[in-house]
């Protein structure tokens, strides 16, 4: 079988003067070699193909067969890693705790494994008939968390200002 070491050193070789870098990468039945990449930018089909040419440049098939997939780590996904965080700063994230229970707001910072996110609840204020928007900075330790996700900015809600 495959060894997933030398498949990271391969990818590692690859992209380590880019802006790429691994997210995951596993070897499942029958040589099914799963890599997922980001980027500090974008990742284009084109770095997956390159990717591709030259991890098959690398491992013999005559040797052992293998079936390999490159993909871009995509809208939706879990961010995992603190790159990922950092590239996403300002975008608005969905955080799912291990309650089960859903916030969303900006993410705001990352380090120490915890990501600050700038959420706004409508509270109920003493002294006030009305619920009254509130924000404020929370911090989510990843350990504490089932995931955190980018939503995309097309068909999320907003608030028009008058």
């Amino acid at each position: 079988m495959i060894d997933i070491k030398s498949v990271i050193e391969i990818i590692e070789e690859h992209v380590k003067d880019s802006e790429l870098f691994l997210v995951e990468a596993e070897i499942g039945e029958g040589n099914l070699i799963q890599i997922v990449l980001d980027s500090t930018k974008n990742v284009s089909i084109g770095d997956c193909i390159e990717l591709s040419k030259f991890i098959e440049s690398k491992l013999d098939r005559e040797v052992e067969d293998y079936e390999l997939q490159v993909a871009s780590a995509g809208v939706g996904e879990p961010l995992k890693l603190p790159q990922q965080f950092e590239k996403n700063i300002e975008r608005w994230v969905e955080v799912l705790d291990k309650k089960g229970i859903k916030q969303a707001g900006t993410l705001k910072s990352f380090a120490n494994n915890t990501a600050s996110i700038e959420i706004t609840r409508l509270m109920k204020l003493e002294g006030k008939k009305r619920k009254q928007e509130v924000t404020a900075i929370e911090e989510f330790k990843l350990d504490q968390v089932k995931q955190i996700v980018v939503v995309p900015d097309i068909g999320r809600k907003t608030k028009k200002k008058k």
